[in-house]
């Protein structure tokens, strides 16, 4: 009974502790009120904790924005601090070129990536920042990517055979193949299967920190203090999920990058990002430091992370597309058909000859983008934007699904349309490169170069060879496939559906058997 009754006022404590230190935040923003930009209406002590959403937060961000007539959103929850921009114009004034002052990665999120293992992350560290985005600026800039195309087209054959060997399994097959191609060129293992121990231990790690970096998942975010409580308390949920995700986290960081030493120190070594990296490490006195920020950048850009989770939601939001759009498939088949002339298939050397082809890549990326709300941006210091005055520490979220169907910059925007991309489209002048999908200023997707590279051969390759239809009901009728995404997480992705893939002709089934 003793032992009761000292739970329950500890508890006790502890709560009216967190309800002091919130308070007094929360009566500081209520201070401000008048100079902080417009939001739904804030109560004393937590602010807009009862308002917070966990599903499809950037449509409830934009029907606020809109309700306020604004392009900016200021909501608060406890100690939380909350702007989300809404169109593009805030987006480049605070994110691009006030950079220095927003690429700060969000606290509370980190404390929470901390625990589950990812401490060494590009995105979740200051420290040695700087360095992991010079090593990857260096294997993954815009001309640098090049030196990838071989082994992209390799992998994009393979997986071509799997189509046709077994299509009804394409959903999960991207997986491998796509975990295959990262693997080979950061590290150059060779993976044979999705059942290989590097990519199971990837897909794990992917899963568990997508569902750690969404904001407002779990309650430390919004009361810091209880990262301090024990794990049998109640709100500490994140402790416990920490103990077992940890593991995989760190795993997906030592063990390919412990492949690639030994590989090199037996000789047999694949030409990739480590190999390339290690090399250059040799003989150097600070060398072993050097190496460690070596791996930390290779594994943020390894399976585990957001590169191959972005190019997956991408192609599969790709096949749904295709699925409901057979007029926007048989324009780009023409395409192909008028550049191939059916004897083979596409490489980056026609890139240039395939407008259409680039255009729904591009309009397949903002049409469902892959990270609507981006990575979180935070304020290093105050700043004031339009009279409004923004918080140091404030979370700073690009509302990306919101400026990507913007009507004044994509007119129709909920209409799947490729043409505006193109030179012949209606929209000329008017529709801009999506490239918003991989966020803005310092905290900009490092890997974009590469994933736009894999994107575009992968859907060449594809149309130039298969068709993807609806599938039929048992009268021969089709089946429309029901637009549903799993929203659980940074990056989202469009639920198993069913489609039909099937071989273009005999001509196409001979150029599939030769990929190789």
């Amino acid at each position: 009974m003793c032992l009761i009754i000292d739970i329950e006022l500890t508890v006790i404590l502890v709560l009216l502790l967190l309800v002091i230190v919130i308070g007094f935040r929360g009566w500081q923003c209520f201070d401000l009120k008048i100079s902080l930009p417009p939001g739904p209406t804030r109560l004393p002590i937590i602010g807009n904790l009862l308002d917070m959403k966990t599903s499809s937060e950037w449509i409830h961000y934009h029907q606020w924005c809109q309700e306020n007539s604004s392009d900016l959103m200021y909501f608060s929850a406890g100690s939380l601090s909350v702007l989300v921009l809404d169109r593009l114009q805030p987006v480049v004034e605070l994110l691009e070129k006030r950079s220095a002052l927003y690429s700060n990665s969000f606290s509370a999120w980190t404390n929470v990536c901390l625990r589950i293992g990812w401490n060494w992350s590009f995105p979740f560290r200051y420290e040695q920042w700087k360095e992991q985005r010079k090593i990857i600026h260096h294997e993954f800039h815009s001309k640098a990517v090049a030196q990838f195309h071989a082994q992209e087209i390799e992998a994009v054959r393979k997986m071509l055979q799997c189509l046709l060997y077994s299509p009804e399994s394409w959903y999960h097959d991207l997986t491998q193949f796509l975990g295959a191609l990262i693997m080979l060129t950061i590290y150059g293992i060779k993976v044979s299967s999705e059942d290989d121990p590097f990519i199971a231990v990837a897909k794990r790690a992917t899963h568990t920190v997508s569902l750690a970096t969404t904001p407002g998942r779990f309650f430390v975010e919004v009361i810091p203090l209880l990262k301090h409580l024990p794990t049998w308390l109640p709100f500490t949920r994140f402790k416990r999920s920490a103990v077992m995700w940890q593991a995989d986290a760190i795993d997906s960081l030592l063990k390919p990058f412990a492949a690639t030493k030994e590989m090199m120190a037996s000789g047999a070594t694949i030409s990739s990002c480590a190999s390339r990296g290690l090399q250059k490490l040799e003989g150097l006195a600070d060398g072993h430091n050097k190496e460690e920020i070596l791996q930390w950048a290779l594994g943020s850009m390894s399976p585990g992370w957001s590169k191959h989770s972005m190019m997956l939601s991408a192609l599969r939001s790709f096949f749904l597309e295709m699925t409901l759009h057979p007029n926007v498939q048989h324009k780009a088949q023409l395409e192909l058909d008028n550049v191939l002339q059916h004897q083979r298939l596409p490489t980056f050397a026609d890139r240039s000859s395939l407008p259409y082809i680039s255009a729904v890549v591009m309009e397949v990326l903002r049409h469902h983008p892959i990270a609507p709300l981006g990575a979180p941006h935070a304020t290093s210091a105050d700043d004031t934007y339009q009279g409004y005055h923004i918080p140091a520490g404030t979370i700073v979220l690009p509302n990306i699904w919101a400026i990507l169907h913007d009507p004044v910059q994509y007119p129709d925007p909920f209409v799947f349309n490729p043409d505006r991309f193109t030179s012949m489209s209606p929209y000329d002048g008017i529709a801009r490169d999506p490239s918003a999908v991989f966020g803005f200023g310092r905290r900009i997707c490092p890997g974009r170069h590469i994933a736009l590279d894999v994107l575009w051969i992968t859907v060449a390759s594809i149309l130039t060879v298969f068709t993807i239809d609806q599938p039929k009901d048992e009268a021969g009728n089709p089946v429309r496939p029901l637009v549903r995404y799993e929203d659980k997480g940074v990056i989202i992705h469009p639920l198993p559906f069913e489609c039909n893939i099937q071989p273009r002709g005999q001509k196409e089934t001979l150029l599939i058997g030769h990929a190789e």
